[in-house]
């Protein structure tokens, strides 16, 4: 149980140096069963409070804690002399709004995650003759977040989260093949069990007897997930941290054309196709529709309180901690997406290889964290795909290698699926999404 009105108390009675104060509380419980051979193979369930703090006065600093024991005062204290000495102008300033944001009272029924998790393995053990095996991941997670200052902000949300993956164990002349694919939603009713298999199934069958490969410039149709793999590392150039200080590919960029006119790039705090929802951020900023890319034109970035006042913008509600994979705790507030993807069309992937007609369909990627160069926008991607000749799917290819820039790679977009797939990532802490993109020109290297 969290005590809320001692950490309130202490906000309002801060050390004398301390000028002001933030609690931000985040309680995550999560239970989890593996399904295989319709027998439950796993199962586990955490249940975690965080508690992160800011303090500024002279300087800002930041304190993290998972014990609940420990004064609310004493965090704060910890806070400030974690800081470091700042400016005046870079001091971090809190939201002064105190509007008290009521959280759902009517959080969904849990359901029956044994009995998805059964039909999911049932479905991709009769989808294709090579799968001899399954794995089905059923979860829940229930996160409420807090946000607390000393000016009187008191705002709190509430999200369940319902989660199936499925990875399959497939053999063909020998040779093992390993896939596997997610969903969320609100409720397991919701996920498109059809939708896993089919996406597994393409997956396999692309693996399949590859050939050799010419190295060149290719049209190419990148996959929805190899889209999704490269914007989880690339959404970090719309940082409006990264931007003002130069320190992205398109800093001084704002404004001015970076993409082709068919792209539209837009960050969300809640969709349809995922259970995740982010109705404010860590600093208490309500979230909106935030349109990032509008017909290629980079009309806006994502801001927390700090970089919105540095840029002269409006805060965007992106105060986050969880950038990329660190093994620290990430304590100090940066900027992050809620859920950002680019917005579908209206062509299916039959009709996008269609219109490809020859080229390379790009079908799995790896590795892209170490792959994008944020400040260049230089990318260098191991992947594998599929050629493609008269709209059709052919010879599979692998061992291959996607490179380019960014800005080159947003321009040559010619057009976007409709079959948008939304992923949670970092300590489910943001997401992002993609449909399958249609690509003028691609570096294609083999070997």
């Amino acid at each position: 149980m969290i005590e809320i009105n001692k950490y309130r108390k202490a906000l309002q009675s801060l050390p004398a140096e301390i000028l002001e104060a933030e609690f931000n509380i985040e309680k995550n419980t999560s239970q989890m069963i593996k399904v295989s051979g319709k027998e439950i193979t796993d199962n586990a369930y955490s249940d975690i409070v965080e508690i992160f703090a800011r303090a500024t006065g002279a300087k800002t600093g930041f304190a993290y804690t998972q014990d609940l024991e420990e004064a609310p005062v004493e965090i704060i204290k910890r806070a400030y002399h974690n800081s470091k000495e700042i400016d005046e102008f870079n001091k971090n300033r809190l939201n002064k709004k105190g509007e008290l944001f009521i959280a759902p009272e009517n959080i969904p029924a849990q359901g029956d995650m044994y009995q998805y998790a059964i039909s999911l393995e049932a479905l991709l053990l009769n989808s294709h003759p090579t799968i001899e095996a399954v794995i089905v991941e059923a979860r829940i997670d229930n996160t409420s977040s807090r946000v607390l200052n000393s000016h009187g902000l008191d705002k709190s949300y509430e999200r369940e989260v319902h989660y199936l993956s499925a990875h399959i164990l497939a053999k063909k002349d020998g040779k093992a093949y390993n896939v596997g694919f997610a969903l969320s939603s609100k409720s397991f009713s919701e996920i498109n069990l059809e939708e896993i298999s089919l996406q597994i199934v393409n997956q396999l069958e692309s693996q399949f007897d590859p050939v050799g490969f010419e190295s060149g410039i290719y049209p190419c149709l990148l996959d929805r997930t190899v889209m999704v793999n490269i914007l989880m590392t690339a959404w970090q150039i719309f940082s409006g941290i990264k931007y003002q200080e130069g320190s992205s590919a398109i800093s001084g960029k704002l404004g001015h054309t970076i993409g082709s006119s068919c792209l539209n790039l837009v960050d969300v705090p809640e969709h349809k196709l995922t259970g995740y929802s982010f109705k404010f951020d860590c600093e208490g900023t309500e979230a909106d529709q935030n349109k990032i890319l509008h017909k290629g034109v980079l009309t806006t970035l994502l801001n927390n309180l700090k970089s919105a006042d540095s840029l002269k913008q409006s805060p965007s509600g992106n105060a986050g901690r969880y950038a990329l994979l660190s093994g620290t705790i990430p304590t100090d507030i940066i900027v992050t997406p809620r859920i950002l993807y680019i917005e579908p069309g209206e062509n299916n992937l039959d009709h996008l290889l269609k219109i490809l007609d020859h080229g390379v369909y790009i079908t799995e990627s790896y590795d892209v964290f170490h792959s994008i160069n944020i400040a260049s926008g230089g990318f260098s991607i191991p992947c594998r795909g599929t050629v493609i000749r008269d709209g059709k799917k052919t010879e599979n290819i692998t061992e291959l290698t996607i490179s380019g820039s960014l800005t080159d790679l947003l321009n040559n977009i010619v057009a976007t699926g409709s079959d948008l797939y939304i992923e949670e990532f970092l300590k489910k802490s943001y997401c992002i999404g993609s449909p399958s993109t249609l690509i003028k020109e691609l570096q294609i290297n083999a070997g």
